[in-house]
């Protein structure tokens, strides 16, 4: 929670003061409030929402890239990719004994980020990250400029 306060604050407090310039400025975080709410799991959804909240309301954006529906290209890039990495032998063994109990974790992760993304109120795009890494690139360079709609989230609430 420490951390997201002082993540948040720290956008909040850049936003305030870019309000007075005519300089763009871009940050890039990777694995925030979603992240922590799966890895390391302390944090539930109800908790992490809130920043997501204000981070929205002074126009950050979620990018979600995600291998839904693809079972396969999980096990081939997290377990066959890694069977002989500590990842897999040391790591992830906290998320199942055999190579198939760890896969099912990371599927059911995967549902799980998708879930949260879906309940977030930031401006937001979800990219599946089994395709051609130039045409991410590309479209989440497009989202990113974008303006924010930022007075949309201003009468949004959010419940638990």
């Amino acid at each position: 929670m420490q951390l997201l306060e002082r993540i948040a604050q720290t956008f909040e407090w850049l936003h305030a003061e870019l309000q007075h310039n005519d300089k763009q400025c871009f940050v890039l975080i990777d694995c925030l409030h979603l992240t922590h709410c799966l890895r390391p799991g302390i944090l539930t959804w109800y908790v992490a929402a809130p920043f997501g909240l204000r981070l929205a309301m002074i126009g950050c954006k979620l990018l979600l890239l995600t291998l839904t529906g693809s079972k396969e290209t999980i096990w081939n890039r997290g377990i066959r990719g890694r069977a002989d990495s500590p990842f897999l032998t040391q790591y992830a063994l906290k998320f199942g004994r055999i190579q198939q109990q760890i896969h099912a974790h990371f599927v059911e992760e995967q549902a799980e980020f998708v879930r949260m993304f879906s309940q977030s109120v930031m401006n937001k795009r979800l990219f599946e990250n089994a395709g051609c890494l130039d045409n991410i690139i590309e479209a989440a360079y497009t989202f990113w400029l974008e303006r924010p709609d930022t007075e949309r989230v201003r009468f949004h609430t959010t419940g638990a």
